[in-house]
């Protein structure tokens, strides 16, 4: 068991309350003066530590700021109900405050160094995707623990990084670089799911083979649309970063604890041993 009894009995206020406060954050800033929207957002030409922050929290227009909120709670949300099944509340609690800590950063970073041609970024998308790519990690956990199927748990999570970055960004602009970086990025959280199979060969075998395929697969279709990865206004690297960040941290989340459960084990063992 993982979980500490007062963190189950106090998860939902708290997660609640962590997954809401960002939200109404955005709303007010949104519904506020334009001299206060403009002081929060990034601007290529002179960036800020505190702009490449707050710029996560601007909308555009109300259209913008419901598509994101929309997804960000529903996926929240559901993440909050997910994690809590599994008994892994800890895990959801230590990703999302990852999230929101340092998505809004890498986002930022992401957009100055990538896409030097835009002049500024706004909109939560980053962090919302990321959201969502914690949902869907906790989803391929759920298959490994209640359906102990890992070859299609790493299928899953491949599958769905590279499908979303497809669906979100299918748009004009000539940045063939973004079809490619598709199919690279998503070997960082298979590799994580694979590692913990490594000592199972044939499974670990079946793994690497699926994502080869897919990869193959989506290496073929991403050549002809390669030129269409992006469209002006859109700021796919935000969305793509945070979605990959979304679904790689809750398993790195899992892996340290789970080590510290073990070694605390052994530590009670060893206790109890010597006492004997």
């Amino acid at each position: 068991m993982l979980e500490t009894r007062s963190l189950r009995n106090h998860y939902f206020p708290i997660a609640a309350t962590l997954l809401v406060t960002p939200a109404l954050i955005c709303v007010a800033i949104h519904f506020s003066d334009e001299s206060l929207k403009e002081s929060l957002t990034l601007f290529f030409s002179s960036p800020s530590l505190l702009a490449m922050y707050t710029t996560n929290f601007v909308h555009k227009n109300d259209t913008h700021l419901l598509n994101n909120m929309l997804l960000y709670l529903i996926a929240g949300g559901l993440s909050i109900l997910l994690y809590r099944k599994m008994a892994l509340e800890s895990v959801f609690m230590i990703s999302f405050v990852a999230t929101i800590t340092l998505i809004p950063y890498v986002c930022s970073l992401g957009s100055l160094y990538l896409l030097p041609n835009l002049n500024s970024s706004i909109g939560f998308s980053g962090v919302t995707y990321a959201v969502y790519g914690i949902l869907l990690s906790g989803i391929s956990m759920w298959m490994v623990f209640e359906k102990r199927d890992e070859v299609y748990s790493s299928m899953f999570i491949s599958f769905f990084v590279v499908y979303n970055y497809l669906a979100l960004t299918f748009q004009r602009a000539p940045y063939p670089w973004a079809g490619y970086l598709s199919i690279v990025l998503p070997v960082i959280p298979f590799t994580i799911l694979a590692q913990k199979y490594k000592k199972d060969k044939a499974k670990l075998k079946k793994i690497i083979l699926s994502f080869l395929l897919i990869s193959l697969a989506f290496t073929v279709v991403l050549d002809g649309i390669s030129p269409y990865i992006l469209m002006d206004g859109v700021n796919a690297v935000a969305h793509y970063l945070g979605l990959l960040f979304g679904v790689t941290i809750p398993h790195i989340v899992l892996d340290r604890i789970d080590a510290r459960v073990f070694y605390q084990n052994q530590l009670c063992t060893s206790a109890s041993e010597q006492m004997g």
